[in-house]
């Protein structure tokens, strides 16, 4: 029997999906929680995938009991790009308490199927062979207790929630990084293609569903090749732009910066040991202007080499202004700007969406243990207790 030409396209979706899959879970590509949870959306279009070939060969009927195995990730797919989008957006680093809630549809329809899986094989046989007479009656997708066509409209309605959602959340995280790196623009971009090409397939399986009882054509071999080709679409995108097996981390010019006490120059020129007179003013409001108004202290590693440069002070003079007007030294100084910075952030309407890590992250700090530090120096308080606190402010009438 000659290989059907539609197996050539599930067989490159297959294969692509796997690739992506061993780069998404192996070092050094596993160092994000995003990575896994778009590994785990790919792997379902890859069993996706061995399912069709298997009815498209006709092997189905050799191994019946694998017949409809499938079925309960189609409540599985578009919770899990829900879970990517948002963990890729406000850079989470794990699952959320409640997100469980996601998967249960998927798990009530695998219970509801029991029944079915726990059939005698010649009984799942004659439902094979009917099958393949007309493909259409699998869109009843009434194997289990609900009546014929219920699964894929609460399959329709539930998915086109969360389509919603993820455009939701692209847009609040868009407006969040006004002034992102290129890689940030990259992401955002990379997550309006992955959630507009996954509503381009909700809405042909919608359009599909509602034409087929009108046309001739194979409705199930159509939606099928679609999600093929959704998923060679994605791992394209995927290939062309290395960076989202990244999980898209920040760009850092100096991870140590924030650790150092201070940073000599590289030039060898020796600058003088005492300010000019009348200079000191002016030398402040520069920094004051770099630091407040341009918001510098924003880019991860931050050093004092960097603001000398962009003011035009020399560093000997630049470390004796701080430490002199400010009474601090330069770390402490950005960090001080960042614990300020951080706590606007924490006041704003939707800081509930993102974790203390990521707050931290968007105020330019590189590591958990300064920002903990920081803040509680700045603040007098940890960030947990400066969040319970504002909760209570908003709660008094």
């Amino acid at each position: 029997m000659p290989i059907q030409p539609w197996s050539i396209l599930f067989s490159l979706s297959i294969f692509l999906g796997s690739l992506i899959i061993i780069l998404l879970t192996v070092p050094p590509f596993n160092r994000k929680h995003s990575n896994n949870l778009l590994a785990a959306y790919i792997f379902c279009h890859v069993l996706f995938g061995i399912h069709n070939i298997l009815l498209s060969e006709g092997l189905i009927a050799k191994v019946p009991y694998l017949f409809r195995i499938t079925k309960p990730l189609t409540y599985a797919v578009v919770p899990l790009l829900f879970l990517y989008v948002r963990s890729v957006a406000f850079q989470e680093v794990h699952l959320r308490k409640w997100d469980w809630l996601f998967f249960l549809p998927a798990l009530f329809h695998f219970i509801e199927l029991l029944p079915f899986y726990l059939m005698d094989t010649e009984q799942k046989k004659t439902l094979v062979n009917n099958f393949m007479i007309d493909m259409n009656r699998g869109l009843k997708h009434n194997e289990g207790i609900l009546p014929p066509y219920m699964h894929p409209v609460i399959l329709g309605v539930y998915n086109t929630v969360l389509i919603v959602s993820c455009y939701r959340l692209i847009s609040m995280a868009n407006r969040s990084t006004g002034k992102a790196l290129a890689q940030n623009i990259t992401q955002i971009k990379w997550l309006k293609f992955f959630t507009t090409a996954n509503a381009v397939l909700l809405v042909a399986l919608v359009l599909h569903m509602l034409t087929f009882a009108y046309l001739s054509w194979n409705v199930y071999w159509i939606t099928s090749l679609e999600g093929a080709m959704l998923m060679i679409a994605i791992g394209t995108a995927i290939f062309f732009y290395p960076k989202i097996l990244y999980g898209f981390q920040v760009k850092t010019l100096d991870l140590k910066a924030e650790e150092k006490v201070a940073e000599p120059l590289m030039e060898t020129q020796s600058t003088p040991s005492t300010i000019p007179s009348g200079r000191k003013e002016d030398y402040l409001a520069r920094i004051i202007h770099c630091l407040q108004d341009k918001q510098a202290f924003l880019c991860h590693g931050y050093s004092i080499k960097m603001l000398s440069e962009e003011t035009g002070i020399p560093y000997t003079h630049l470390s004796m202004v701080v430490n002199q007007e400010f009474a601090m030294n330069f770390n402490e100084l950005v960090n001080s700007y960042r614990v300020d910075y951080m706590k606007k952030l924490m006041k704003q309407p939707d800081a509930g969406q993102f974790t203390f890590e990521a707050l931290a992250e968007k105020a330019g700090f590189n590591s958990r243990t300064t920002f903990s530090r920081a803040f509680s120096q700045f603040a007098g308080c940890t960030p947990r207790e400066y969040a319970r606190t504002l909760q209570i402010q908003k709660s008094e009438p």
